[in-house]
């Protein structure tokens, strides 16, 4: 599925009634205490599976490469900010507490694949359903949203490469990118509370499952891609 300014490729069925959530009987993973905490990372590394209390901050120049394995992001932001290269295979990101989403912005470079055996097989992105959220804010004042909306960006116009299922039931997903995002992974699926397409993204969904060892999650394997207003 492609997602243009305006258009729809394929057209999305509407009126159609509410859907459950495919993934809700997934389990979260365990993990232990913390790690890193408040880790900034602005010089060329390598990252190693653990717990990254209060967030993880990669800026600068860097080019990062994730070792494989599950990282989780707890009581703060994944911000991969100026002209970082954020690399990883076979990594997954379990996201828990308050403030922990992901903000990929403009001039990075992303590419990111799901891990293929383990708790979070086939997510790149699982968000603790146990986070406080809500849905009550006003589209056009991105800049003032209520502290308990959670919002998730991919705004990298180098981000092409993003394989496997990004799960994000309790939050939006913003994708306001100007190069095709996604467009390179063999598949990935989004399941998200609010999908906001701003500025004329494009926005891949591809499902060629054979082309890749990344699971598909039960429950979404067979499922065609729906918009639910």
């Amino acid at each position: 599925m492609q997602f243009r300014q305006n258009s729809f490729s394929p057209a999305p069925i509407t009126d159609c009634p509410k859907i459950e959530d495919p993934l809700g009987d997934r389990a979260a993973p365990d993990y232990g205490g913390c790690t890193y905490d408040a880790l900034v990372v602005t010089k060329n590394t390598d990252l190693k599976p653990g717990v990254y209390c209060n967030g993880l901050t990669i800026s600068g120049n860097a080019n990062v490469t994730l070792q494989n394995g599950l990282y989780v992001i707890k009581d703060g932001p994944l911000v991969v900010a100026d002209t970082v290269s954020l690399t990883g295979n076979a990594v997954s990101f379990f996201l828990t507490g308050s403030k922990s989403t992901f903000d990929f912005q403009k001039d990075t470079t992303i590419d990111l694949a799901a891990m293929e055996s383990g708790s979070l097989a086939g997510l790149l992105f699982y968000e603790d359903r146990d986070v406080p959220y809500s849905f009550n804010f006003n589209p056009f004042f991105l800049s003032k949203l209520p502290d308990d909306v959670r919002l998730h960006k991919i705004s990298s116009n180098n981000a092409r490469n993003l394989l496997g299922t990004i799960y994000l039931s309790r939050s939006i997903l913003l994708v306001d990118a100007d190069a095709p995002v996604a467009d390179a992974s063999a598949y990935t699926a989004i399941i998200t509370g609010r999908l906001w397409l701003q500025a004329g993204p494009t926005l891949t969904l591809n499902a060629d499952y054979t082309k890749t060892k990344v699971p598909v999650p039960n429950g979404l394997m067979g499922t065609e891609p729906i918009l639910v207003k």
